[in-house]
């Protein structure tokens, strides 16, 4: 089936003969772009929109194989497949390798009976994965514009909160009613053990000043403490926040990254906001209360790590497990300790 818009592709070989019957055979489902010269091509794809870009590999001013590894790191999204009549495993070998080519098209098969599917099927499928990678970027981009836009306004915010924001220790805790004074009670006795510490109130109230206070009143007083919003993070990057990440496990991840919870070992991590946290990520958080393991996204190796978990919501988590928001495994994980 043909799509509403046809994918843009473009053919290179030096034979003109060649590149006007492919985009004949071809041009009711792509919209063909033909070019006889290499130089010409690598000139004129870094520029344009093309999803896939089929070379020939043997051409006087610039091997196809040369070609695309030249697109592959101008224009990274472009599908790359090479058009051969010398499919030998040695060019093919350094066509993976240098150009990291997505398929290979032996030159016999253009207009042979029966073959015209199977090669519009391979484009196809190389155009849907430019466009895969394309939104992937796009999506890296939007997330990075918004972690950018968070953190100035998180900066700002720091700015305009009022001195009773820094307070560490109980004692810093200024208030005289008895609701206060009561959850300071109970804040002290979990100060003294390790157990999970799940916090209700409303915005504002103080439930990560509180979560401070319990950390550095507590055995693990000389060790990090750490604070993240769950409301504040890209849903599909709370995991990767949370466990790090290995080099080459999305885009962007230019090298590995401890997580949260490793760089926070022997400490305390303060989970803002974990009513927040989607379905799936908390299975993640379970898993991580039980074995006290991380692994990284892109990773096979789990490692262990000691951290004490503080985490904190305004919503009404009994009603969140029963309306199937929250899980309540972890609901009653966390509800070790329970400050309100």
């Amino acid at each position: 089936m043909v799509p509403d818009t046809k994918p843009r592709i473009a053919i290179v070989d030096d034979e003109k003969l060649i590149v006007e019957s492919f985009a004949d055979e071809f041009s009711d489902e792509f919209e063909v772009t033909c070019f006889t010269s290499p130089i010409e091509a690598l000139e004129k794809l870094t520029l344009q929109v093309a999803r896939v870009v089929i070379a020939d590999f043997r051409m006087p001013e610039l091997d196809g194989i040369t070609l695309l590894a030249s697109l592959r790191q101008c224009q990274p999204n472009l599908t790359r497949i090479l058009f051969t009549a010398y499919a030998d495993l040695d060019s093919l070998s350094r066509a993976i390798n240098e150009a990291a080519i997505f398929h290979y098209i032996p030159k016999d098969s253009l207009g042979r009976q029966g073959r015209h599917a199977e090669i519009a099927n391979i484009i196809f499928r190389a155009a849907d994965l430019s466009n895969v990678l394309e939104e992937r970027d796009g999506l890296l981009r939007r997330m990075t514009e918004q972690a950018e836009a968070l953190n100035e306004e998180n900066e700002t915010l720091k700015q305009r909160r009022p001195r009773v924001l820094d307070a560490r220790y109980f004692a810093d805790l200024i208030g005289e009613s008895a609701g206060l004074q009561h959850v300071i009670r109970r804040a002290r006795e979990a100060a003294k053990h390790d157990l999970p510490v799940l916090i209700f109130g409303e915005t504002g109230t103080g439930k990560e000043i509180l979560s401070r206070a319990i950390h550095f009143e507590g055995p693990r007083r000389n060790e990090r403490f750490m604070a993240i919003n769950c409301g504040g993070i890209q849903k599909d990057l709370i995991i990767a926040e949370l466990m790090g990440y290995t080099k080459g496990a999305f885009t962007g991840a230019s090298e590995n990254r401890r997580g949260v919870f490793e760089a926070a070992d022997k400490g305390t991590v303060f989970l803002g906001e974990i009513g927040e946290m989607p379905v799936d990520s908390q299975a993640h958080l379970l898993r991580f209360l039980e074995s006290s393991e991380v692994r990284p996204v892109g990773s096979t190796v789990t490692k262990h790590v000691d951290v004490r978990i503080i985490a904190a919501t305004n919503r009404d988590l009994k009603a969140e497990v029963a309306a199937g928001g929250f899980r309540e495994d972890l609901y009653y994980r966390l509800n070790r300790a329970v400050l309100t």
